[in-house]
């Protein structure tokens, strides 16, 4: 095909390179499509309108002879019904937490009186420890500890209470800490070690392990929380590892999990409060040192384990041959709990009563006519 020079010179050195591409692509050679069109190009050869015919031509032929691709995206072996939440409420088993939390607190509290009846005699000295025998203890910072553990627990309410995934939040965290309560039952009575302070009060021994004697320990020691402020608690050998501090960590991170990250000034004052508690622990002589380190460490572990498989969905549909954290030994706990929650909860907040809808209606009539006055 030839371009006679005189149309060729009206137009664009743009517009005859396409001119050219489509008499090579018409003449059998192949060349790409340009991708985009100029608005002010005339066809006046008719140039385009071929090159379209000869396209549409050749397609039919092209699709009897391509081969269709087939591409296996491997599924997730866990499918979610497209009407189900993603953060359900589940009631039934926050109030089934709630129960195991209580069943883990009595098992402790059955140990402890156990434990109470082999503690070694009160003139055994107390171990050695390189934190406390360098400091002046007495007995009265442990209420300090108490008195922020009160306050902690609180807090912890009011944010579940005006959170509105309050339901998970509090099923996790009566989870994790009925566990805690769990493996501080073994800890506490495979090695009972000799009394830290030598001026804590201990209820005198009944040299009895009478069932019915060691349960009415039990429930005296869960009416009062566990807590020597309310003069319940008077046994004593519950040292490895510390509750008081377990339950000051958690307090703490649960506050981080359930609240905004920019209220990181209130996590810090958690924190600092954390401390606080665990360092008027240690100058009472209510534990050892490493009861406490124990307690950090093992609490710190399950919290972030745990959440780690419920951020992360994914996680559980692979195998434990390579993912360890699904061979804990909670792990069938946490599918029945958790298993429906899908990926990081957000924190959203909401009052825990629906306010009436008059209410809103009073309010919002109000504002306007405050907004009409100042303007």
């Amino acid at each position: 095909m030839f371009l006679p020079s005189q149309r060729t010179s009206r137009l664009s050195s743009k517009q005859y390179a396409e001119l050219s591409l489509i008499h090579s692509s018409m003449s059998g050679h192949h060349v790409r499509q340009p991708l985009l069109k100029d608005s002010n190009f005339v066809d006046e050869d008719g140039l385009l309108e071929n090159y379209h015919n000869h396209r549409e031509a050749g397609r039919g032929s092209d699709k009897d002879k391509a081969s269709s691709i087939h591409i296996d995206v491997q599924q997730s072996s866990i499918q979610r019904d497209s009407n189900e939440p993603r953060f359900p409420k589940e009631r039934v088993k926050s109030v089934l937490a709630f129960v195991f939390l209580n069943i883990c607190a009595f098992c402790a509290t059955f140990t402890l009186s156990l434990v109470h009846e082999k503690l070694p005699p009160r003139t055994t000295d107390p171990l050695p420890d390189a934190f406390l025998d360098n400091l002046t203890t007495s007995d009265k910072y442990l209420y300090y500890t108490e008195t922020i553990m009160l306050v902690d627990i609180a807090i912890i309410l009011l944010i579940f209470a005006f959170n509105r995934h309050r339901y998970i939040f509090f099923r996790r965290s009566c989870l994790i800490l009925g566990l805690l309560y769990l493996m501080r039952c073994v800890t506490m009575y495979v090695t009972v070690l000799p009394m830290s302070s030598t001026t804590y009060y201990c209820s005198p021994k009944s040299n009895s392990t009478d069932f019915f004697d060691i349960t009415k320990r039990a429930l005296q020691l869960m009416s009062g929380l566990g807590m020597t402020i309310n003069g319940r608690q008077t046994y004593c050998g519950d040292f490895i590892y510390s509750g008081h501090t377990a339950c000051l960590v958690l307090a703490a991170l649960v506050a981080s999990e359930c609240t905004s990250k920019r209220l990181y000034i209130f996590h810090w004052i958690m924190w600092c409060a954390t401390g606080a508690g665990v360092f008027f622990l240690l100058i009472s002589r209510g534990h050892y040192t490493v009861d406490v380190v124990i307690a950090y460490y093992v609490t710190t572990r399950l919290w972030w384990n745990y959440h780690i498989l419920a951020n992360n969905r994914d996680l559980l549909a692979r195998s434990s041959t390579t993912y360890f954290v699904k061979k804990e030994y909670w792990y069938p706990l946490f599918v029945f709990f958790d298993g429906k929650v899908d990926g990081p909860v957000p924190v959203q907040f909401e009052p825990p009563i629906p306010i009436p809808r008059k209410v809103i209606n009073f309010l919002s009539c109000k504002q306007r006519k405050q907004q009409d006055w100042n303007s």
